[in-house]
Parts: structure tokens; sequence; C-alpha cells
């Protein structure tokens, strides 16, 4: 027998689901998820469907970074005790009108209930700017993260290390 596509596992799996009280997938999401054109979002949801490619693929790949990145800022702030090093940075979401950030973050929060403990991410900031000013951020963190990667462990920023970031 030949390996199960994802979109047959997928299927099998919804159909098997239906009238259970502890279904195998949940169809509402996955319906959902597809009508909207977020299939990535499925192996979030589902760690057993195999990775493949999406067109959003990059759009995922770099909303997740920032996540990731105001994630670590916000908890070497908070730990600290210095929160105005996270408001520095600035973050209130992506643009709604102009940035396809905007819905991949929607989804990463409100469907698959990832990154809720990020003030503002799923946020419409209102602004063309702020993808822009993420990605320059992007830029300076990325050498503090390497810093700290390079160690025996993964820690929290410095307060240098947050105002570096902040640009300040």
């Amino acid at each position: 027998m030949r390996k199960l596509s994802n979109f047959e596992r997928l299927m099998i799996l919804v159909t098997a689901s239906q009238g259970r009280k502890d279904p195998w997938v949940d169809v509402d999401l996955v319906a959902e998820l597809v009508a909207r054109g977020d299939e990535w979002a499925l192996n979030w949801e589902y760690e057993w469907l195999d990775e493949e490619y999406h067109p959003k693929q990059p759009i995922v790949d770099e909303t997740v970074k920032i996540f990731e990145m105001m994630q670590h800022a916000r908890r070497s702030a908070e730990e600290l005790g210095k929160p105005e090093l996270f408001a520095a940075l600035g973050f209130e979401g992506f643009d709604l009108n102009n940035d396809d950030h905007y819905g991949v973050a929607k989804v990463l929060v409100e469907k698959l209930n990832r990154f809720t403990d990020l003030p503002n991410a799923s946020a419409n900031s209102h602004s063309v700017a702020s993808l822009p000013r993420y990605r320059q951020l992007l830029e300076r963190y990325e050498p503090i993260r390497r810093t700290l990667l390079a160690g025996s462990n993964y820690g929290l920023m410095s307060e240098d290390q947050l105002k570096e970031l902040a640009g300040v």
C-alpha cells in the first residue's frame, strides 16, 4: 500500500470524525482554513501531516520570527523588571489593509492559539510602516540571538541588548 497524501489523510479523518463525540479532527477548523487559503496552518494544528510547501510559507516564517523575537524581548524585559524596554520596540501588530502578515497572525493567534501571550499579536496596526520597522528589528536581533545561542543555553537578553534591539 502506498503512503496517503495529506489531502487523503485529512479527508479520511474528516469523514471518520462525522458524528463522533470526540472527533479525530476539528472539521470546522479544517473547513475554515481551507476556505480561506490557509492550509499551511493545518501542519501547525496536526503534526502528523507531512510538511508541504505553501505559497504563504515565507510570510508565515517571517511572522513567526517576528513573534518569537517579540516574545524573547518581552520575557527579557519582564525578567529585568523594565517593561518599558519592550514597549520601546513599538509592537502593534500588522496592517490589515497592506500586509499579508496580518492574516497569518490572526490564524496563528485566534485559530491555533499560538503566541497568545504576546500583546497586540493579532491587532491591526493601521500602519504600513509596521512591517518595515519589524524587519529592521529582526536585522538587529539576529546577531543578538546568535550570541545568546553560542552559549550553553539560550538565555534572556540583557538591558543593553534590549536597548540595542530598540535602536536606543
